[in-house]
């Protein structure tokens, strides 16, 4: 996701919607971030087929620095698919 534009000491809320589109129940097991601001909420760890999920991340930008920057998540899962990449790139503006 780009083109997010904040002004400092908002909160960045972003969510990705997570779709079991395989064959088999699917668990997510786990996360990491690309920085401790980072927040992850995932509304459901294990997905039936055709089940759906959101993945939430959520960064305050009172310490993030002026200028474009971005948070980052690896989602890990027992699927076929073992890892997906989150990515949210934002620009932070002076407050007015």
């Amino acid at each position: 996701i780009k083109g997010i534009k904040l002004q400092k000491g908002d909160t960045l809320r972003h969510k990705f919607l997570f779709v079991n589109k395989g064959e088999e129940q699917v668990e997510i097991m786990g996360y990491t971030t690309s920085c401790n601001c980072n927040k992850i909420t995932v509304t459901k760890n294990i997905l039936q087929l055709k089940d759906s999920a959101f993945v939430e991340m959520v960064m305050n930008t009172s310490d993030k620095l002026i200028g474009k920057d971005k948070i980052t998540a690896t989602l890990t899962t027992n699927g076929q698919r073992k890892y997906y990449f989150l990515s949210v790139a934002f620009e932070i503006e002076q407050k007015k």
